[in-house]
């Protein structure tokens, strides 16, 4: 009679150990995935004139001023092109 509880303890300590196993494999699945977008390196782009680095959705460059959409320096108020200069890259 001692070995069918043997067995049943075996068995119920496997289970619990392949539990463990995979809680502890998803946890470290999910913090290499959370450290992976927190340090994404193409999150960040360099300014052409002064290779700051800034984030990907800037459109002027915080220390030189370059202006990303008219790829040339400029003031915050323009930062467009005029139209003429669209008409005339034509």
């Amino acid at each position: 009679m001692i070995a069918p509880s043997i067995f049943y303890l075996v068995a119920a300590f496997s289970i619990v150990s392949v539990l463990t196993a995979m809680t502890a494999a998803i946890a470290v699945i999910r913090r290499r995935l959370r450290n992976r977008r927190q340090t994404n390196p193409l999150a960040v782009k360099k300014c052409p004139n002064c290779a700051e680095q800034l984030a990907i959705s800037a459109l002027m460059c915080d220390e030189c001023n370059y202006n990303f959409l008219s790829q040339s320096m400029g003031s915050r108020s323009k930062l467009l092109p005029p139209p003429e200069a669209w008409q005339t890259a034509s």
